[in-house]
């Protein structure tokens, strides 16, 4: 760690866009105890040294060549930024990263693009988001899916290749039996005149259909071009998509369902490396990626498309009591019916028995709970498990991980090939 009381850290954010501020929140709660402030760690506010951490705008920056001048004004110890294609006439290919270069500090790059890091860097893992994606459309009862994404962005791409590759792997029950592949249709935003073709391009598919966006903007533009017409949202089409803006979602119509991919958890993550590096003398993990948290679900999925009544509405319900400890016996008195025909027809079209549906849901509602601060034993309380032993044997079971370990989710990413680092000058 440098030798000196303050240690400056530059932090470089498109706080403009609601994902970049979701970050600096996370990186603010992670640097409290850091800054000397908090309730976290006492032996950290006890040290002499403080971090001092300052925000530079970059907007209306051609070049970066103002940011740059006030950033080594500011002689930072280090920088965490996210690197983005800079608009300069002189050098098309500009790069906030070739900016930064020239100035001697240790380096975090968030949401890295196209080329390969070469500080570490740290970022959603997009793939995975494609990979949620495509389970809650089929947790849905969907059998027909499309991506709706711009080809330029590299985020897009890997959103898109989880989602077909998680479609592909794990079809449903019903598509097990077909020998031809799954096709999942593709529309480029990113191409001119893009809004002339959205229609064709639906019309093209079978009802009902997910449609998955990149993001929650690609989401809203595309009920925008949905609405007024005689295509039903969620009924015919159910659309997601990332990022949980919450303006952007609930100013569209209907509001926007989306996933959560962890921004906040990515802010942390670049403070507890840069502690790293201060610590190791530079050195720290190459690549770290934060797994997506979970699927806030609105209007424009808000359907279930199951062709059976009673299975339907068995899911309806199972969905619906996730709070109580309700059984398979208990089940089949409310959907009323033979039990063996509901097991076999449940498996067939949900692909999950009954019982294994009940879990999925219980442990699902329970994961929200516990990313809201309750500990295991109010969340087996308010769930009506018979024992907070049992919920966390279950919730291991199913997740692989203990409760304990799965509210740490905001320190926990999946880190490939370590780096070493160049040291601070």
């Amino acid at each position: 760690m440098p030798d000196c009381t303050t240690i400056r850290i530059a932090l470089s954010l498109n706080v403009q866009h609601g994902y970049a501020r979701e970050t600096m929140r996370g990186i603010l709660n992670a640097a409290a105890p850091y800054q000397g402030f908090g309730d976290s760690d006492a032996r950290r506010r006890r040290s002499p040294q403080r971090w001092r951490l300052q925000l530079f705008a970059r907007m209306d920056d051609p070049g970066g060549r103002r940011q740059q001048g006030d950033i080594l004004s500011f002689a930072p110890h280090a920088i965490i930024y996210e690197n983005l294609l800079l608009n300069d006439d002189k050098s098309p290919t500009c790069t906030l990263r070739s900016v930064l270069e020239r100035i001697p500090c240790l380096k975090i790059e968030l949401y890295p693009f196209d080329e390969r890091p070469i500080w570490p860097s740290i970022s959603s893992d997009d793939v995975a988001v494609g990979r949620l994606a495509a389970e809650y459309f089929q947790n849905l009862g969907l059998q027909h899916f499309a991506f709706f994404g711009e080809e330029y962005f590299e985020y897009s791409r890997r959103r898109r290749a989880g989602f077909e590759d998680a479609l592909r792997v794990s079809p449903r029950p019903q598509e097990r039996k077909r020998k031809s592949s799954l096709h999942v249709p593709y529309y480029d935003r990113g191409k001119r005149n893009w809004r002339a073709g959205i229609r064709d391009w639906i019309a093209s598919m079978q009802f009902p259909v997910g449609i998955f966006a990149a993001n929650d903007l690609f989401a809203t533009e595309l009920l925008e071009e949905l609405a007024g017409t005689a295509w039903n949202v969620p009924e015919q089409i159910a659309v997601l998509g990332v990022d949980n803006d919450d303006l952007l979602c609930h100013l569209a119509h209907p509001q926007v369902s989306s996933i959560v991919p962890g921004f906040r958890q990515v802010g942390r993550a670049a403070v507890g490396v840069l502690a790293q590096m201060f610590a190791d003398n530079g050195a720290a993990p190459s690549e770290t990626f934060i797994s997506p948290l979970r699927v806030v679900t609105r209007q424009s999925t808000d359907i279930l498309h199951v062709p059976d009544a009673q299975i339907a509405a068995a899911v309806r319900y199972i969905r619906g009591h996730s709070l109580d400890n309700i059984s398979v016996k208990e089940l089949v008195q409310k959907v009323p019916g033979n039990r063996r025909r509901l097991e076999k027809r449940f498996f067939d079209l949900v692909g999950r028995s009954p019982l294994e549906e009940i879990h999925r849901v219980r442990i699902a509602k329970a994961k929200l709970l516990l990313l809201e601060g309750k500990s295991v034993e109010q969340v087996a309380y308010e769930m009506h498990f018979s024992s907070p032993k049992y919920f966390a044997t279950l919730f291991q079971r199913l997740t692989h991980m203990t409760p304990s370990e799965f509210k740490l989710l905001d320190q926990r990413a999946l880190i490939k090939k370590p780096l070493k680092v160049r040291p601070a000058r």
